[in-house]
């Protein structure tokens, strides 16, 4: 059923592989690196393992012709190894009915401000686009094996965020690389976070797409913990950031009870040193921040 290098995840996890029948656990094959992520030394055994095989991948960026970028920023700060990702590319077209899916997050935050992943050109490429096969974002999926430049282009634009689209399409028809008249489809142009937040919600109501979908060591306490100070750090690297002292001083004197198990967690919950003081108003403000109190 698989064949695998290593594994990772919740005691849950771990748990539930423990107890496993043996004639479970026999359908997993756990082995070396060089096993799982390439064909070389048992060609033909290794191609018959691997029959319509689909080598799931993740990147940081992808142009809009169909590079991608996963290890180094352009400016050379290098972000990782490239680690098996060039293996699973090659090895999906290797094979005659492999398949690769490369999954890269539409937008990110940095500095206070939401950038693209979809881009035009960028400066360092893990995967070359003569490599391209299948694109996914949270807004889509692009096939773009075997297709032109400009298919390419159009298929990469929908399953781009809406705030970046004209950009990108404007800079497509500025190097000719695709029809000055067309435009993206109006099913594409409403890739937003809250077009998707509305469509799972109904979902969610279900208990589908939890956060941690195979489980999770984190309690509620700490979950909500991690989350406030996520809110605080994206605030505190954009404008929001001016507003700080003014917060500081409409926060509470006294600590509301709904707050207490979670200063507890952090050891906070009687503030004593300097230090301690400091840290302990400045997780307040992350919870003020999040809508905690």
């Amino acid at each position: 059923m698989l064949t695998g290098a290593f594994f990772i995840g919740p005691k849950d996890f771990y748990d539930t592989l423990n107890q496993m029948p043996e004639e479970e656990q026999n359908q997993f094959e756990m082995t070396g690196v060089e096993v799982a992520n390439q064909l070389y030394g048992n060609e033909t055994l290794r191609a018959l393992q691997r029959k319509e095989g689909r080598f799931c991948n993740t990147g940081m960026k992808a142009t809009v012709l169909g590079h991608v970028s996963s290890d180094m920023l352009e400016d050379g700060t290098v972000i990782s190894g490239v680690g098996g990702q060039y293996n699973f590319v090659s090895m999906a077209h290797a094979l005659p009915d492999g398949r690769l899916v490369m999954m890269i997050k539409g937008t990110r935050q940095e500095k206070g401000k939401i950038l693209s992943n979809i881009v035009y050109n960028y400066g360092n490429v893990t995967i070359p686009r003569h490599l391209k096969d299948i694109i996914v974002t949270e807004y889509g999926i692009a096939d773009l094996r075997g297709k032109c430049d400009q298919d390419v282009i159009k298929a990469m634009l929908n399953i781009t965020d809406a705030r970046f689209q004209g950009e990108l399409l404007a800079e497509a028809k500025k190097n000719n690389k695709i029809p000055q008249g067309y435009e993206i489809p109006e099913q594409f142009r409403h890739n937003t976070p809250e077009r998707l937040v509305e469509t799972l919600k109904a979902f969610k109501a279900m208990g589908l797409f939890p956060d941690f979908p195979f489980g999770s060591m984190f309690t509620d306490v700490e979950l909500m913990i991690a989350y406030a100070l996520k809110v605080l750090k994206a605030k505190a690297a954009g404008p929001d950031s001016a507003n700080f002292p003014e917060i500081m001083k409409q926060l509470p004197a006294e600590m509301p009870d709904n707050l207490q198990p979670f200063m507890a967690r952090m050891g906070l919950a009687a503030p004593a040193t300097p230090k301690e003081i400091q840290t302990h108003r400045m997780l307040l403000m992350a919870f003020r921040l999040a809508g905690f109190c």
